[in-house]
């Protein structure tokens, strides 16, 4: 977490980023990004993102979300960690220039539960209560939080220097939805009070790989459970939030393989709005298509 200034909104920014492993980007309290995208181990490859339109003039507020993967083999390798740069440019062509050192505020997320060592998707146990406020708003009262750790990259195997992207960045698409609801109430807003014991599905048009968010409204302590579901009735392994008092957002700290999502309370009801899918793939366009009498 980092809060720094700027004289004028850039005409220009790029932010470049490298985590071990994966990570969650935020910029003035707004998703930006996640990644990385695959890299090789001996060849990490870091993320540039164009950043000019989320900065302005004053204080702003870059905040990472770090997972870290457990090393595993030939696989993975590398120490846990980050690295970042940014660089705005003024009206008038100076450059501010901000880059990764203690300065920056660094601390284990509390509000996640002990991980099961993953692979793929990985599942979250999370508890909002831990933890007073979103850390990623500018609001957020940081002034008691740890500085970083500068970490040690004179082993190279540890840490080879990264280098820029040589494949495109994944590309977020929103997808179509339709909501099925049982025990739950819609308003003409379309928030939905989802009261203990009923359900809302979040149905995709086809098999997506996707991430959700959600944000809710709700007393301290009401369970939430989300499911990815698929058309022959198998069931994902479940995400568990546990909710502070008031509103907050989740979004899923990693994609899933689903045709639809289940959201399911307990322990009291809660209002659900803005319930989205987004799913997240290498660029591709369809620029054609053609039929053939080959049956293979």
């Amino acid at each position: 977490r980092k809060e720094f200034e700027l004289p004028l909104a850039p005409v220009a920014a790029e932010l470049q980023i490298f985590v071990y492993t994966r990570y969650q980007l935020f910029i003035n309290g707004r998703y930006v990004a996640r990644g990385p995208n695959r890299f090789e181990n001996q060849r990490p490859e870091y993320d540039a993102f164009d950043i000019t339109g989320h900065l302005r003039a004053g204080k702003n507020l870059i905040a990472v979300l770090v997972h870290r993967d457990e090393p595993s083999g030939r696989v993975r390798q590398h120490a846990p960690g980050m690295t970042l740069r940014l660089q705005a440019t003024q009206p008038g062509g100076a450059v501010v220039s901000l880059t990764t050192d203690s300065s920056w505020q660094a601390f284990a997320e509390p509000t996640y539960g002990d991980q099961p060592r993953v692979w793929s998707s990985f599942s979250e146990s999370r508890d909002a209560r831990k933890l007073d406020g979103d850390w990623t708003s500018p609001s957020f009262e940081s002034s008691n939080l740890p500085h970083a750790v500068k970490v040690d990259v004179s082993d190279l195997n540890q840490w080879p220097v990264p280098q820029a992207r040589t494949i495109p960045l994944l590309r977020e698409s929103e997808i179509e939805r339709i909501f099925h609801t049982t025990g739950a109430v819609t308003d003409a807003h379309g928030v939905f009070t989802l009261n203990p014991g009923g359900q809302i599905l979040l149905e995709a048009p086809r098999v997506v790989q996707a991430y959700y968010s959600l944000d809710i409204d709700a007393q301290a302590g009401v369970r939430i459970e989300v499911r990815p579901q698929f058309p022959d009735g198998k069931r994902g392994a479940p995400g568990i939030y546990i909710t502070r008092a008031g509103t907050q957002r989740w979004i899923s700290g990693d994609t899933w393989a689903l045709k639809s999502l289940s959201i399911e309370v307990t322990g009291g009801p809660a209002k659900i709005s803005n319930a989205h899918l987004v799913e997240v793939l290498y660029p591709f366009d369809r620029v054609g298509r053609f039929a053939s009498s080959d049956p293979l």
